[in-house]
């Protein structure tokens, strides 16, 4: 699928909280912006926001998992 860009001006701090969340999900903006156009477009796409939502969640459940092991 061919791909093009797009831009958008949005608050300091709406971007300042999308990096943030690209680091905890370990990819770009542009991966996290494509990810939200395809959820409100109904696309299937396997890094949507909502998938890489279910990856983190289970990272933080493998690392309270891992943690409980050491503090038992």
């Amino acid at each position: 699928m061919a791909k093009t860009a797009i831009a958008a001006k949005i608050p300091s701090e709406w971007k300042q909280s999308i990096d943030e969340m690209c680091q905890l999900l370990g990819i770009t903006p542009s991966k996290w912006v494509e990810g939200v156009i395809g959820e409100a477009l109904k696309r299937d796409n396997p890094d949507t926001v909502r998938s890489l939502d279910k990856r983190l969640t289970a990272q933080i459940e493998e690392l309270r998992s891992e943690l409980g092991e050491f503090s038992a």
